[in-house]
C-alpha cells in the first residue's frame, strides 16, 4: 500500500463513525438541495432579465449560509453599482451548459468589479455554488479553506488561487476519489454532495458525545485542532461600552467577592437573609396598579436596609446597559429605592449616576419594559444563588467567561434575556450584549463562515462561536461589531432585504398624540383591538378574518384600513426598518430594534422597540415619496421609497442626554430632478434621426415623464422607444426597461395588479399577483435606486381600453407626487416613482388617434413620426446613405404616400420596410411590396378601389415608370452617382 493510499485508512474510520452518528440528509444534504432549488428559479429570472433575480438569489445565499459574509456583502455591492455587468458575468455560468471551465473567467471578472471585498477564493466558491445550481447531481459547495485542508491532509498540494477553474477541478476529483474508497468499504455515499457534505462534517463539527472517545480524539489530532492548554487566562477587559459595563461592575465586583455594599452600609447586601426576604416580600404584596417602580417600592415598603440596598442594585444592574431607557428614568427608578431606604443613602453616588447616563450598551427590546417585574425576580435568585456558592465555587465560576455561564445557567427559573444581559456585564470582552435568545442563534448561523467549525447549539458552545466570530470581525474592522446595525443586521436579521424598509406611524391613536410617550419609552405602539401575541407574522387575510369579531359594526373600509396597518406593524416591520412619526411641525424618526410584542403600555398595544434619533426633522421639503405617505395620516405606511432620504437624517454619533435637537432635512439626490442623459451623436447615428429632435425627446420625457410616439405603420415608434430607453438607462438589454403591447383584451389585472389562478397546497385557488408597471414601480422606488432612470414602453397603446387598464392610475399619471389607494390592495397607498418614464406608441392606421381618451392626451406628451413631416422625415435617405445604397427605395416611399394623398395620411408607409437587408435588391424589393405593402393598400382602399385599380395605381412598376426609374438603379450606390 502507498503512502498516499496508508493517508485515506483514518479518512474512511472516521467516515464510518461520522457517517454512524449523523443523518448527512437532514444535517447537510436537504439544505444545499433547497438552496439549488430556490438559485435556480433566480437563474431562470435572470435569463428572463426579471430585476428581481438578484434579490431571489440573495435571499437563498444568506439563508443557506454557504458563502461567507464579506463574499455576499460585495456581491451586493456590485448589484448596485454595476447591475448589467453582473448579469453578464452570471451568464457566463448559467446561459450554457455548466462546465467548470467558466470558473477562470467569472472569478477574473467579478472580483474586478470590487476586489476589495471580493477574495479569489470566495468568489471561486460562489461560482461552484452557481455550478451546483445549475447541475446538483454532477457539482457540490465548495470552501477553499475546508478544501484545501482536506487535500492536504490525504497527501495531495492545493493548487493556489490562479487556478480557479483547476483548483475547483482538483476538489471534484478528491470527491470521486472518496466515493470510490467509500464504495470499497461499503458506506452508502451516493454522489459528490454526499462526498462533500461527508468531508464537511469531518473537518468542521466538533464529534458528538455519542463518538467513541478515543475515536473523538483521534479526529480531532487528525485534522490538527488547536486545543488551548489548561493555563489558559482569561481577563476581563472592556467590551462595547466600557463606561456602561464599568458602571456595573462597580455593583458586581464587590457583590460576588462578598464585600460590602458600594451603595453604603458596612456588610455585603448579597446575603441569603436578605434575597430570601425580598422575595418573600414581592411574592406577598404585589399591587395590581401604578408602573413598575411604584410597584417594586411598596413591595420592599417594609424591608429593611439590606433589602432596600439590594432591591436599588438590582435594579441598577437590569437597566444599566440598556439604551432604550432614559436616563432621568433610569436614576429615578434606583434613587426611588434609596429615597425609601431606612438609612439612605438618598441619592446615587456621582459615579454610579455617571454609568446610568451613558448611552447602554443594547435596545433591550419590548421584554425589558413589559418584564421588568421578571427579571427583578430573577435577579434576587441569582443574588441568592450567589450567597449560597462557597468561595472555591465562585472563584472557579469567575475563572472563565464559560465557566461563569455555567455558574448562571444553574439558577432556578431561567429567565435568558436577564441572565445574558449579566453574562455580558461580568465578561463584556467574551460574552455578547445580544440578549434575545433567537438572535444569538441568528447572528452564529450568518456568521458562521469565519470558524473553524460551529461548536453547537448549547447555550455556552453558540456563545464560543459568537465569541469568536466577533474577534475576527473586530479584528478585519478595527472596531466592535454593531451586530444590529447594517451591514450586520441585514445579513442575520431574516434575510428579508438588503436595504431597510421605512414606515410611516401616525402618533394619534384613540384619540391621544403618542409621539412624546413612544420616544419616552424608547417604543412605537399600535392598538391590538382585540388581537394578541398569536396574531404576530399572521397574513393580512388572518388578521382581517380576526379583526371581524372585535370590530362588529364597523364599515368594511375601516375594518381592511386596520387590518392594513396592523399587518404591516406586526408583520411586515423588521428589524432596522426606519420609522417615521409625525409630531406637530416635526417628524420624529428611528430605528426598529424589537420584534413585536402585546403590552398593556397606555392600553392594550402592539409593541416595538426603536432607537429614536436625537434629531427631529422640520416636516417641509420633505422627498415626494415621504410626503405622499403622510398624507395618510389615519394608517401606517409604506414609505419605503424615501428610506435613504430618511437614513441621510440619522446623527452618526448621537450624543447622550435627553434634550432634542430640530434640524431641517437634508437635500439627498432622490429629492433632486434626476437629470436624464443628453441625445448623442452616436444614438443619432444609430437612429438616423437628427440629434436635435433626438434631445427634444430627451427634454419632453424630463419634463413630463410621459410621452406618446404616434404615426403610421413603419414609422419606427417602437424602435425609436426601445434605443431611446436603453441611451438614458445606460445599460444594453437590461430589466430596467420593460415592455408591455396593449390589445382589446387587456386590463387593469394585466396591466397593474390582479388575481390569478395558483396552486398552493395541491389545491387550485386565486392570489394577487403583480403586473409590469407594478413590478417595474417597485424596483425604481427600492432605496439606491432613485438616480436611476427606469422606462416602461406600452406598445400599440390605442388597441387597449385605456380607461379600464389604467382605472384609478390616471391619477397618478397627472399628480406624481401624491399616492392613492387601490383597487386589491385598499389598505396600501401606492405612487408611482418620479424616476419612472414611461413611452407609448400609437399606431394612427389601426385607430384614429383623434380617438384617444381626452385623460390620456392630457397626461401624455404627443409626438408625431409621420415619413412626410418632422423628425423621420429624412430617415430613409440618410440610412441609405450610410449604407451607401442607392436612393432609389426613398424615393419610391416619397411618391408612393405623395399618391396616397392627404385623405390617407394616417395610413402612409413609414420608411421601415425599407430599412432591411432584404429590401437591398431587386428581388427582395418586389417581395417586400407583394406580400407586405399592396395587401396593406388594399385593406387602405377596401369598398374604394378594387385589388386591380390597387396594383394599377401603386404597383411598384407604375410607381417606378411615374419617377422615371428602373430597378437596375438598385445597383448603383451613392458614391457612384456622385
Amino acid at each position: 500500500m502507498s503512502e498516499q493510499e496508508n493517508l485515506w485508512t483514518p479518512v474512511m474510520e472516521f467516515a464510518r463513525v461520522s457517517l454512524e452518528h449523523t443523518d448527512l440528509d437532514s444535517d447537510e444534504r436537504d439544505y444545499k438541495l433547497a438552496f439549488a432549488e430556490q438559485a435556480h428559479i433566480a437563474r431562470n429570472q435572470l435569463l428572463a432579465h426579471d430585476p428581481v433575480w438578484f434579490e431571489t438569489l440573495r435571499k437563498c445565499l444568506g439563508r443557506a449560509g454557504l458563502v461567507n459574509q464579506y463574499t455576499t456583502m460585495g456581491l451586493a455591492q456590485v448589484a448596485k453599482d454595476h447591475p448589467h455587468q453582473l448579469e453578464e458575468i452570471f451568464l457566463q455560468i448559467w446561459a450554457d451548459e455548466a462546465s467548470p471551465a467558466s470558473l477562470d473567467q467569472f472569478v477574473d471578472d467579478l472580483r474586478a468589479l470590487n476586489p476589495t471585498k471580493l477574495s479569489a477564493g470566495g468568489t471561486v466558491g460562489l461560482g461552484a455554488l452557481l455550478l451546483f445550481a445549475r447541475t446538483p447531481e454532477q457539482y457540490a459547495p465548495y470552501q477553499v479553506r475546508l478544501a484545501d485542508g482536506f487535500l492536504k491532509l490525504v497527501g495531495e498540494v492545493p493548487l493556489g488561487p490562479k487556478y480557479s477553474t483547476k483548483r475547483f477541478q482538483q476538489f471534484l476529483n478528491v470527491l470521486d476519489r472518496l466515493l470510490e474508497e467509500a464504495s470499497s468499504q461499503g458506506l452508502p455515499l451516493r454522489d459528490r454532495l454526499d462526498a462533500q457534505s461527508l468531508i464537511w462534517r469531518l473537518m468542521k463539527e466538533d464529534p458528538t458525545p455519542t463518538w467513541p472517545g478515543d475515536v473523538a480524539a483521534g479526529l480531532r489530532t487528525w485534522r490538527g485542532d488547536k486545543v488551548a492548554p489548561i493555563t489558559e487566562h482569561y481577563q476581563r477587559r472592556a467590551g462595547k461600552s466600557q463606561e456602561t459595563e464599568d458602571a456595573a461592575w462597580l455593583i458586581l465586583e464587590p457583590a460576588l467577592h462578598g464585600q460590602p455594599s458600594p451603595l453604603g452600609g458596612h456588610s455585603t447586601v448579597w446575603s441569603t437573609e436578605a434575597a430570601q426576604q425580598f422575595a418573600e416580600l414581592r411574592n406577598t404584596h404585589d399591587p395590581v396598579t401604578g408602573t413598575f417602580s411604584e410597584r417594586l417600592r411598596a413591595q420592599v415598603a417594609s424591608g429593611d436596609q439590606a433589602v432596600h440596598l439590594l432591591a436599588a442594585e438590582l435594579t441598577f444592574l437590569q437597566c444599566v446597559a440598556l439604551s432604550n431607557l432614559r436616563p432621568a428614568t433610569k436614576i429615578e427608578r434606583v434613587e426611588g429605592l434609596l429615597r425609601q431606604s431606612p438609612d439612605g443613602p438618598r441619592e446615587l453616588p456621582v459615579s454610579f449616576r455617571e454609568g446610568l447616563q451613558c448611552r447602554g450598551s443594547f435596545n433591550g427590546g419590548a421584554a425589558f419594559n413589559l418584564r421588568a417585574a421578571v427579571h427583578i425576580g430573577w435577579l434576587g435568585r441569582f443574588a441568592e444563588h450567589v450567597s449560597r456558592a462557597s468561595r472555591i465555587d465562585l472563584e472557579l465560576a469567575l475563572s472563565t467567561p464559560w465557566e461563569w455561564m455555567a455558574f448562571t445557567l444553574a439558577v432556578p427559573e431561567d429567565q435568558p434575556e436577564i441572565r445574558h444581559t449579566i453574562n455580558y456585564l461580568v465578561w463584556p470582552n467574551y460574552l455578547l450584549p445580544v440578549v434575545v435568545q433567537g438572535h444569538r442563534r441568528k447572528i452564529r448561523d450568518a456568521f458562521s463562515s469565519v470558524l473553524e467549525r460551529v461548536r453547537g447549539n448549547g447555550e455556552i458552545e453558540l456563545a464560543k462561536d459568537l465569541h469568536e466570530i466577533l474577534v475576527v470581525h473586530t479584528r478585519e474592522s478595527g472596531r466592535y461589531s454593531e451586530w444590529y446595525a447594517d451591514p450586520y443586521i441585514t445579513q442575520w436579521a431574516g434575510g428579508e432585504a438588503a436595504t431597510n424598509r421605512a414606515w410611516i406611524v401616525p402618533q394619534t391613536q384613540n384619540g391621544r398624540a403618542l409621539a412624546e410617550f413612544w420616544q419616552d419609552q424608547e417604543v412605537v405602539s399600535l392598538p391590538s383591538l382585540g388581537l394578541d401575541a398569536e396574531s404576530v407574522g399572521a397574513s393580512f387575510e388572518e388578521i382581517h378574518a380576526a379583526l371581524r369579531g372585535s370590530m362588529d359594526g364597523e364599515s368594511a373600509t375601516s375594518m381592511r384600513d386596520a387590518a392594513g396597518s396592523i399587518h404591516r406593524f406586526i408583520t411586515q416591520m423588521s428589524l432596522g426598518d426606519y420609522v417615521v412619526v409625525p409630531w406637530e411641525e416635526v417628524l420624529l424618526v428611528g430605528q426598529v430594534t424589537g420584534d413585536p410584542d402585546v403590552g398593556t403600555l397606555e392600553g392594550a398595544k402592539f409593541l416595538r422597540t426603536v432607537s429614536w434619533n436625537v434629531t427631529l426633522i422640520v416636516n417641509e421639503n420633505l422627498p415626494a415619496q415621504l410626503d405622499a405617505g403622510l398624507q395618510e395620516s389615519h394608517a401606517v405606511t409604506d414609505a419605503s421609497a424615501a428610506s435613504r432620504d430618511i437614513a441621510s437624517w440619522f446623527d452618526k454619533d448621537q450624543p447622550a442626554g435627553d434634550e432634542p435637537v430640530v434640524a431641517k432635512p437634508s437635500v439627498s439626490r432622490s429629492q433632486e430632478a434626476l437629470q436624464l442623459d443628453a441625445a448623442t451623436e452616436d444614438l443619432s447615428s444609430r437612429l438616423h434621426v437628427d440629434r436635435d429632435d433626438l434631445q427634444e425627446l430627451v427634454d419632453l420625457l424630463q419634463s413630463r415623464r410621459q410621452i406618446v410616439l404616434y404615426g403610421p405603420p413603419g414609422t419606427g415608434k417602437t424602435y425609436i422607444a426601445k434605443e431611446l430607453a436603453r441611451h438614458l438607462t445606460g445599460r444594453e438589454r437590461t430589466a430596467d426597461v420593460q415592455i408591455v403591447q396593449f390589445h382589446p383584451s387587456y386590463s387593469y389585472e394585466d396591466f397593474f395588479e390582479g388575481y390569478r389562478p395558483a396552486s398552493a397546497n395541491g389545491q387550485v385557488g386565486f392570489e394577487l399577483q403583480d403586473g409590469p408597471l407594478r413590478r417595474l414601480a417597485r424596483v425604481a422606488g427600492e432605496p439606491g435606486n432613485e438616480d436611476k432612470p427606469f422606462f416602461l414602453i406600452i406598445d400599440e397603446m390605442n388597441r387597449g381600453n385605456l380607461a379600464k387598464i389604467f382605472g384609478e392610475l390616471y391619477f397618478l399619471l397627472e399628480y406624481r407626487t401624491d399616492s392613492i389607494r387601490l383597487q386589491y390592495s385598499p389598505t396600501e397607498s401606492f405612487i408611482l416613482p418620479p424616476n419612472l418614464y414611461i413611452i407609448g406608441t400609437m399606431n394612427t392606421a389601426d385607430r384614429s388617434i383623434a380617438m384617444v381618451d381626452a385623460a390620456i392626451r392630457r397626461r401624455f406628451a404627443f409626438v408625431e413620426l409621420h415619413p412626410q413631416d418632422g423628425m423621420i422625415r429624412d430617415v430613409l435617405g440618410r440610412y441609405l446613405i450610410a449604407q451607401q445604397r442607392s436612393p432609389l427605395t426613398a424615393e419610391l416611399l416619397d411618391s408612393l404616400n405623395e399618391k396616397l394623398g392627404a385623405a390617407k395620411r394616417d395610413l402612409a408607409i413609414g420608411p421601415s420596410y425599407f430599412m432591411r437587408d432584404d429590401a437591398a435588391d431587386a428581388a427582395g424589393l418586389r417581395r417586400v411590396w407583394k406580400y407586405e405593402l399592396l395587401p396593406l393598400l388594399e385593406e387602405y382602399h377596401f369598398g374604394e378601389l378594387s385589388r386591380d385599380d390597387v396594383h394599377a395605381a401603386f404597383g411598384l412598376d407604375a410607381l417606378l415608370t411615374s419617377i422615371g426609374r428602373s430597378l437596375e438603379d438598385l445597383d448603383v450606390n451613392v458614391d457612384d452617382e456622385e
